[in-house]
């Protein structure tokens, strides 16, 4: 990490406010019809297709992969005809795509198995836009009827079995799922080429194959591909006339048990728990995927500030906030049995007085009970060069390793910051590596319950960015253009107001600049864009940065935390 930085991958409510306000989609200003380009009423609805035809045009010109590492590989689209869902916030514009599948399924009727390719736009009120693909496959080997043609993006038939995957504008795989009979029950996780072997193939299938499509079989866990695009034969290579050696696309898929980090006592999954004596436990709704792309996740625009949103078997029904049986939030542990046999001052010091602030407390609040999943406080000799020279760690927060779920967190702090620096950066840091914390919990726990936060971050609620962005670029945008001013209030309040905002903004914008190396230049530029209007708005320079960073890096006596460790 770079100097100033933070280690870190994860992020907060926008796994819980995108999925609110990104993928609400019920409201009662909805709109949603198929229609012919060229029909009148397209004007009524303001679709400006040029601009998404060059657009488009524009982001595939020379944006080739290799088949083998995606399943959208004919991208032309058919302009002609839309599917259009409007609603309060956004609305979507989806185009079929040409056909580039045809499907090889020995031993399986190739009607049994259908497919189909589309390309979807996601319009903010902002002006924002997004653009990516959807693959679905259908099996129809129950002998149920196919419904893929009404499979849309957000929008699953309750009768649909099969897969819906998701690929960004480069064709890269996002995420997707595998449906039966509309429910989810499994998140595909990745998608990954195999090794070349060899099948049989009788000459007549063959020559059905070479007139340029997918060869697909439509088994639980391979998706067998063997294609020919633009004349060329692409992983696959024909060794005599009767046979070919060609590549799988393995299904890793996820899970959507109930059961968290393995605890089957007081681990709460959506809607389990312990309840009041007059508030029964809903056991009929069925958690969505917390994972923000889920096409099956919340639905319904919420317009209110004082609702609740459950979803009950798919369909969204709104409780008024008030109801004397509110739905209780996940049980979760804080743990600082580790960092206090090295640091018991810590927790008195730092922890609980953060733990008095109402801001601080709300974002805590669901872990504070006895049960799994945990957030953990450990500390450990991090990289340190409080003077520059090198790199600088100062806390980071992880994935507990032994989280069967991905909700529980593993907080670190240096042991070189807590031996050497004052207890407001320490702070700071605590601040900062909760959010993290609490980013890790929403975007991983199935809840079916969320509550409505207004609509912020919008620039960033493109469906599949959530987990498709870079961890670090994510977090840190989400913390410098939503909870930056949230932060600084708790550490002033935790300072009793000692120190000026402008000496608050620098604590809380350490390593906020960083986007991690998986980032690209362009996400490095918008993350030190909104790192710079901080500083701007605080008339923060880099050599106020620089002194107060060596300062409270190198805390005097009086500030420093009190109980050093070896």
């Amino acid at each position: 990490m770079e100097k100033h930085s933070f280690k870190k991958p994860f992020r907060l409510s926008i796994a819980l406010s995108i999925v609110i306000l990104f993928f609400a989609i019920g409201s009662c200003r909805k709109e949603t019809f198929r229609q012919d380009v060229t029909a009148p009423g397209l004007l009524k609805n303001e679709i400006d297709l040029m601009s998404l035809k060059s657009i488009y045009s524009s982001d595939t010109s020379g944006n080739r992969l290799n088949a083998g590492t995606t399943m959208i590989t004919n991208r032309n689209v058919n302009w002609d005809r839309l599917y259009y869902h409007k609603r309060d916030s956004s609305r979507v514009i989806e185009f079929n795509m040409q056909a580039d599948n045809h499907l090889w399924t020995p031993g399986i009727s190739p009607e049994k198995c259908l497919n189909k390719n589309s390309l979807i736009f996601l319009e903010f009120a902002n002006g924002k836009r997004m653009h990516f693909y959807m693959k679905v496959f259908e099996d129809l080997t129950a002998d149920n009827i196919s419904m893929i043609k009404s499979v849309h993006y957000n929008s699953v038939p309750s009768t649909f079995n099969g897969q819906v995957m998701y690929y960004n504008s480069n064709r890269q795989f996002v995420n997707g799922y595998k449906y039966v009979k509309g429910r989810i029950i499994a998140r595909i996780k990745n998608t990954v080429r195999t090794a070349g072997h060899t099948n049989e193939v009788l000459t007549s299938q063959k020559n059905s194959i070479m007139s340029g499509y997918w060869a697909d079989f439509c088994y639980e866990d391979y998706i067998q591909v063997c294609l020919r695009t633009d004349g060329v034969l692409h992983d696959c290579a024909w060794e005599d006339n009767q046979t070919q050696t060609c590549y799988a696309m393995y299904i890793d898929y996820g899970t959507t048990q109930d059961t968290i980090d393995g605890d089957t006592d007081g681990g709460g999954g959506g809607g389990g728990g312990s309840s009041d004596q007059n508030c029964p436990v809903d056991t009929t709704s069925t958690p969505p995927p917390s994972d923000p792309s889920n096409p099956s996740g919340p639905i319904g625009d919420i317009n209110s500030s004082n609702s609740l949103i459950k979803i009950n078997g798919g369909n969204p029904v709104v409780l008024d906030i008030t109801s004397p049986c509110p739905p209780k939030a996940p049980p979760l542990a804080i743990k600082t049995d580790t960092i206090n046999r090295n640091y018991p001052c810590f927790t008195t010091k730092i922890l609980n007085v953060l733990e008095s602030i109402r801001g601080y407390n709300d974002l805590i609040t669901p872990f504070e009970t006895n049960a799994k999943p945990d957030v953990i406080w450990s500390d450990h000799p991090l990289d340190w060069h409080p003077n520059g020279g090198g790199q600088t760690m100062l806390g980071n927060a992880q994935r507990d390793p032994n989280s069967y779920a991905g909700l529980s967190s593993l907080i670190t702090m240096n042991d070189n910051m807590l031996n050497n620096s004052s207890r407001l950066m320490i702070a700071a840091v605590a601040i900062h590596e909760t959010i993290h914390a609490y980013i890790r919990f929403d975007l991983n726990y199935n809840n079916p319950y969320f509550q409505w936060n207004g609509n912020w971050f919008e620039s960033l609620e493109v469906f599949m960015n959530v987990q498709g962005l870079p961890s670090n670029y994510r977090d840190h945008y989400e913390m410098l253009t939503d909870y930056f001013n949230r932060a600084i209030s708790i550490l002033a309040l935790f300072d009793n107001q000692n120190h000026t905002q402008k000496e608050y903004a620098m604590a809380m914008l350490y390593g906020l600049d960083q986007s991690g190396t998986d980032a690209t230049p362009d996400e490095q530029l918008e993350l030190t864009n909104e790192y710079n209007l901080i500083k701007l708005k605080f008339g923060i320079s880099p050599t106020d940065q620089n002194n107060f960073y060596i300062a409270q890096l190198n805390a005097s006596t009086n500030d420093k935390l009190g109980c050093t460790h070896q």
